[in-house]
């Protein structure tokens, strides 16, 4: 299997395909773990924290956010990354997002992954997955199939911070992790791994 990456603002400029697409996911493959982190170290990464730098109502790509479970200061947070999202890249497309405010495992923050298809009118190359939002972007329409995002965040945590300023000691910035989270939500993910000493790129096939 070979999943394209949501590189350099999505710019993939291979052989054209048409057939009956084909969907797959939502993937979830890299999971967000909680680990230790100073209350200085987390105030140096805050001051540098991304904005927005357009307007994300009227210059950004749209969002569809659904929100299951979460508390208003959470979606709020939330809303913030996905502003700063909005103003990365460039679709015609509105991005659709499920965040489900739920129980995961106790060393887990989050975890997102997109649906995959391949093979739909616009595709650049056949046989290749590409993440929905930028399938919908190569088709210039909305493939279906659901959100094109699943995003799942530890609602047990009980270490969340979810205001402007930063953090302190043993707080995790939710506006920091739901930043990486869609990153894999839109397509910077991968399909690598060992299972029992055997190299698996995600095919049938070992490497």
């Amino acid at each position: 299997m070979r999943v394209a990456l949501a590189l350099g603002l999505w710019v993939i400029l291979l052989a054209p395909a048409s057939a009956q697409h084909e969907v797959m996911g939502p993937v979830h493959l890299a999971p967000m773990p909680a680990v230790e982190h100073s209350a200085p170290l987390w105030q140096q990464q805050l001051r540098q924290r991304s904005t927005p730098t357009c307007d994300p109502a009227t210059d950004g790509a749209q969002f569809d956010v659904e929100y299951v479970g979460f508390p208003a200061e959470a979606q709020t947070s939330f809303q913030r990354a996905v502003d700063v999202w909005s103003c990365l890249i460039r679709t015609e497309q509105t991005i659709r997002v499920l965040a489900t405010w739920t129980t995961l495992d106790a060393t887990t923050l989050g975890s997102s992954g997109p649906l995959l298809f391949r093979n739909f009118d616009g595709a650049p190359a056949r046989d290749v997955w590409y993440p929905s939002a930028l399938a919908d972007a190569f088709a210039g329409r909305d493939l279906g199939e659901g959100a094109d995002i699943n995003a799942l965040f530890n609602s047990d945590f009980p270490s969340w911070h979810f205001d402007e300023e930063p953090p302190g000691d043993g707080q995790f910035d939710l506006t920091t992790v739901v930043l990486h989270e869609l990153a894999h939500g839109l397509g910077f993910i991968g399909s690598l791994e060992v299972r029992s000493g055997v190299g698996v790129d995600g095919s049938e096939g070992g490497f």
